[in-house]
């Protein structure tokens, strides 16, 4: 299977790249009607595979994807139904809490009373966690200060007993990661809460998570507002790394640590897969490293999609304007109309219909920079490709 994985990324690898030459778009669709073959047998360079063994694999791959669909449902009709008794358990725990506090003013040395307000404001906290993952309305984004802060507070009783340890290293301090404030709490409280977990079941009598930080060095993309153009630069960006002292993950499991249901001890198997999902709706991931940590356990990152999982597709947006990115799609869809690749052209006609409604825009209100102007000329251009345009019965591949 790991051979075909790496063919069947190859492959990919390979049609980027062509697509590139040709000024196509490089990334399909997930939908059938939005796919188009190149015709192109240099998509299979250094492709160890057979066609039938990528038609084997992607269709594995298909049940597999099938098989989580059906049970990311299950788990969703089952969190409707936690949203729905929560809706009501948050007034009783609303007015329990309210009524321990009242009794602890009352009776301020009764220690029973104090013990009934810590555990009516630790469950509140705890039933709180359910609803984490859904996304802050505010668009709130803190940095690791703010995570480790929060961590702490959740492990209160655990730190106080000395059953656990969480260190944070200078660089995991001042580290310029910043992400949405629900999302960072619950990933890093999941992990958190796993180290603990595993590490006693591992025999250890203190779990130890350390909290890090490492620097990328990137080629990336900047943008120049006089020449409205995009140009390679050098970048540097902070990637967050969770280590402990527990026994590591089993061998062979990898990337599928993160697949719905996959546990070692016999949970849900949901946690780090919610992890992954809504750290990627934005632009970011979660990787497990392939080594050990120096303390024995398991090395997880957390960083930028593009940096950690650069193969797969990332909700991440261009730095380039969209008007640019149409105008320069449009000069190549205008160049297979006039060597006669209409079909193909045809194929990409979505890109016509969003640079000509936003021509339509710029007519209507009046051209305001060079970019409006780059693209009316574009879309105009287009129009005129096509105008002037022989139709044709069948289609008609473009040569490499």
């Amino acid at each position: 299977m790991e051979r075909l994985r790496k063919a069947a990324l190859q492959l990919r690898r390979n049609r980027r790249d062509i697509c590139k030459e040709r000024g196509l778009a490089a990334v399909t669709s997930i939908f059938d009607d939005d796919y188009v073959p190149l015709g192109d047998d240099a998509v299979f360079a250094g492709v160890d595979a057979t066609a039938e063994e990528l038609v084997l694999y992607s269709e594995n791959r298909l049940q597999r994807e099938r098989a989580k669909v059906g049970l990311l449902t299950k788990w969703a009709l089952a969190g409707l139904a936690t949203e729905m008794t929560m809706h009501e358990a948050n007034g009783l725990l609303s007015s329990l809490r309210h009524q321990a506090e009242h009794f602890q003013s009352k009776y301020p040395d009764d220690t029973t009373g104090k013990r009934m307000e810590q555990v009516a404001a630790r469950l509140s906290d705890d039933f709180s966690f359910l609803s984490r993952f859904k996304l802050s309305t505010g668009g709130y984004y803190i940095g690791p200060e703010k995570v480790l802060e929060t961590i702490r507070h959740e492990f209160g009783q655990a730190l106080g007993n000395g059953d656990l340890v969480i260190e944070a290293t200078d660089a995991f301090l001042k580290s310029s990661f910043r992400g949405e404030d629900r999302t960072m709490y619950s990933v890093f409280n999941n992990l958190v809460r796993n180290s603990y977990q595993w590490a006693h079941r591992a025999g250890k009598k203190q779990a130890l998570v350390r909290f890090d930080a490492q620097t990328v060095e990137y080629m990336g993309e900047d943008w120049d507002e006089d020449t409205e153009t995009s140009f390679p630069a050098m970048k540097a960006q902070d990637i967050l790394v969770v280590e402990d002292n527990g026994p590591g993950v089993k061998p062979g499991l990898g990337d599928t640590v993160f697949d719905p249901s996959v546990s070692g001890r016999g949970s849900a198997g949901i946690g780090l897969h919610l992890c992954r999902a809504v750290l990627e709706a934005g632009a970011n991931t979660i990787i497990l490293s392939d080594e050990k940590s120096e303390l024995g356990g398991a090395v997880f990152k957390v960083g930028p999609q593009r940096l950690l999982r650069p193969n797969e597709p990332s909700s991440s947006r261009v730095a380039q304007p969209r008007e640019a990115g149409l105008a320069d799609a449009l000069d190549s869809m205008v160049d297979l109309v006039n060597e006669g690749f209409n079909s193909e052209a045809a194929e990409l006609a979505d890109v016509y219909e969003e640079a000509a409604g936003l021509a339509v825009r710029i007519r209507l209100r009046g051209v305001e920079t060079p970019l409006d102007e780059r693209l009316l000329e574009a879309v105009d251009a287009f129009d005129h490709a096509v105008r002037s345009a022989r139709p044709i019965k069948a289609s008609k591949h473009p040569s490499p």
